[in-house]
């Protein structure tokens, strides 16, 4: 319900519980919301607070009107700053969504060459490698592979658990922050392992993106390849001027 006493603008409500009810799939995509005189009198509220929230909506890209046909619910594509990517549980949680990552895989091996040049460490080291399926919501799913130094970040492995963040862990238990990263986004045919767990066709064309995170001493934090459905998912370069 809607409360006028609440320092949030009364259209930003009816936003939120519109908003709430396409996550809850009672309005689902392909679908029209209720018209704007239903939706006046379930808030109990004027045309021009319901036409403002569903305006800005349709702005967003949540919903579509078709003249003389009603508003639609549109599929939604998760969106990503490519220069500012946060956590995902920090995403999930910033976009209103409950985290919902599973381990696929979590172990200790020799570093090949490959992961050796990438953390900065010689051939045969060890390393952790961290495999999550993470839920995005509206169907839509990422697969996330993590290396992580053994040596920097001892017992590590025992310390990821379902449902832990582990950016968290590293600030918590090893003072390792994040401070500069690096991205390197391309366009590939899924494999099918990785269609199994964005629940896709094989050889699906899906983002492949990898990532290098740095510490302050430009020291490697971590490094990630990062699996998206493009159908489901856009980046986008945002800067600040001045």
């Amino acid at each position: 319900m809607l409360s006028k006493q609440s320092a949030v603008p009364l259209y930003k409500q009816v936003k939120s519980e519109i908003l709430n009810d396409i996550r809850s799939a009672i309005y689902k995509v392909g679908e029209t919301i209720p018209t704007e005189t239903q939706l006046e009198e379930r808030y109990h509220t004027s045309r021009i607070t319901i036409r403002k929230a569903i305006d800005q909506l349709v702005d967003e890209g949540v919903l579509l009107k078709k003249q003389g046909k009603g508003t639609f619910v549109q599929a939604q594509k998760v969106q990503r700053n490519l220069l500012n990517l946060v956590s995902y549980t920090t995403y999930m949680q910033e976009s209103g969504q409950k985290p919902d990552a599973v381990i696929q895989a979590l172990e200790i091996l020799p570093a090949d060459e490959k992961w050796a040049r990438s953390l900065h460490l010689k051939n045969g080291d060890s390393i952790i490698r961290l495999a999550r399926s993470m839920d995005l919501g509206e169907n839509n799913a990422g697969y996330e592979v993590s290396y992580y130094s053994l040596e920097r970040f001892p017992k590590l492995d025992e310390r990821i658990t379902k449902g832990t963040s582990v950016t968290k862990i590293l600030r918590e238990e090893y003072q390792g922050y994040g401070t500069s990263s690096s991205q390197i986004l391309n366009v590939i045919p899924a494999s099918q392992e990785i269609a199994n767990y964005l629940r896709i066709g094989n050889g699906a064309p899906i983002y492949q993106l990898e990532r290098t995170v740095f510490e302050e001493d430009n020291r490697i934090l971590y490094s990630a390849i990062m699996y998206y459905d493009v159908e489901k998912v856009s980046f986008s370069v945002n800067t600040k001027e001045g």
